[in-house]
């Protein structure tokens, strides 16, 4: 599967435009060097409200990373309701649709995220801004519908720079549906 993007991969982002105000540090193997414009597992600086979607004209600390996930067969997740919401067909309720790797079945437990390389530097990240700012809040490039990062093209597999893509039509190990709006009904299917 030539679009198959591991979650488990080792991942570079660029902060989207207007996200951080002033000063911006990047990760650069823990110097936290002025951002230089390259790709990095991390960026820190004084985060601009409104760009954030709170709307308020406020900046707060915050360090920008890729977050990868708990679960190691987790590859994409997404909502097709608000996220109290319920999907019948799932356990518990659970609004949330997950797509696996290929030949998976189930989640496939710890994924180990606390030794993945990206998660690593987004905590290092959060240490120097609260060592700093005495606070710091994150911000995550995820692996779910409607991540800013994704869609804008500024996440990208460190390995071959391939910038990720969101899959055609996932398929949810509940329910089979992807995110894709019906034409008939404008629903997810």
């Amino acid at each position: 599967m030539s679009d198959f993007f591991d979650p488990q991969d080792t991942y570079e982002l660029r902060p989207p435009e207007g996200f951080f105000r002033g000063e911006v540090r990047r990760y650069a193997d823990g110097e936290w060097l002025p951002d230089d414009g390259e790709w990095d597992m991390a960026f820190i600086g004084m985060a601009d409200a409104k760009e954030d979607g709170i709307g308020a004209a406020f900046t707060y600390p915050c360090c920008l990373m890729y977050d990868p996930p708990y679960q190691k067969n987790i590859t994409w997740s997404w909502l097709t309701t608000h996220w109290r919401g319920e999907v019948a067909e799932h356990p518990r309720g659970n609004p949330w649709h997950y797509s696996l790797r290929p030949g998976a079945t189930e989640w496939g437990g710890d994924a180990g995220r606390d030794r993945h390389p990206n998660y690593n530097a987004g905590r290092k990240g959060m240490s120097k801004m609260s060592s700093e700012h005495s606070c710091a809040n994150g911000r995550h490039a995820e692996f779910h519908s409607g991540n800013d990062n994704i869609e804008a093209g500024l996440l990208r597999r460190a390995s071959d720079k391939a910038i990720v893509v969101v899959p055609d039509e996932p398929e949810c190990m509940y329910c089979g549906r992807s995110w894709l709006p019906s034409p008939s009904t404008g629903k997810a299917t």
